[in-house]
């Protein structure tokens, strides 16, 4: 179940930087405009926090039309430039991304990736 501080908090508007929660609180995942600082469960973004009792995943839904990627996304991308140390990726953002090459699994300074 939802704990009792956040039911209250479900199906409200939230800013960035409204504390939502503490990790401790949730047996829960989280999803799109939310991320754990420490031991608080905090938006990222304005929209109204949703909770899926079936998925146990809360959300802050919005009308963000473009993706801002933030550290630690999971993300497709498409490669767009390839250098020495890097490629240059088109995440759909309004920034390209760039991938060290020895980020891939089981690459080395004399193994790179094609």
């Amino acid at each position: 179940s939802v704990p009792a501080d956040m039911e209250s908090k479900v199906d409200k508007y939230v800013l960035p930087g409204d504390v939502i929660g503490l990790i401790s609180d949730l047996n829960v995942r989280i999803g799109p405009g939310i991320i754990q600082s420490k031991e608080n469960i905090t938006a990222t973004k304005a929209g109204i926090l949703r909770y899926s009792p079936s998925h146990k995943f809360y959300w802050v839904e919005n009308n963000q039309k473009r993706y801002i990627p933030a550290t630690e996304d999971m993300v497709i991308g498409r490669v767009t430039d390839r250098f020495p140390d890097y490629y240059k990726l088109d995440l759909g953002s309004s920034a390209p991304a760039t991938l060290p090459s020895l980020a891939f699994e089981g690459a080395t300074k004399r193994n790179k990736p094609e």
